[in-house]
């Protein structure tokens, strides 16, 4: 099931996105492009908290799968798709927030 594409909403200091697709590593791509990250000024800070449902998460800004620790969280800036993307160094972001195509995801900066 693919949802039809929707922009991510821009709540002040939030962002919330959509999951697209979930690629064969568990990675998940959103709708995020980088334009819209830098509307709420994310780019600036090294952490996000990612939260679904009743559950909040950091992820590690990162360039590549290998800038954090195996097991951590990471948001890719500029995924292969050309989409941010949510990534575990050696595991599923899938699995890991427990999200599926079409979840809604909010996410925020971190100082």
């Amino acid at each position: 099931m693919k949802p039809r594409f929707v922009k991510p909403v821009i709540r002040g200091t939030l962002i919330e996105c959509t999951v697209l697709h979930i690629d064969v590593f568990g990675n998940v791509i959103t709708n995020l492009s980088i334009r819209d990250v830098e509307k709420i000024d994310i780019s600036s800070t090294s952490k996000v908290d990612v939260s679904f449902r009743n559950r909040t998460v950091e992820a590690v800004l990162a360039s590549t799968y290998s800038d954090a620790g195996e097991g951590t969280l990471i948001m890719i800036m500029s995924g292969s798709q050309g989409f941010m993307e949510l990534a575990v160094n050696r595991g599923s972001a899938a699995q890991h927030l427990g999200v599926r195509v079409g979840s809604k995801l909010t996410l925020k900066g971190k100082s």
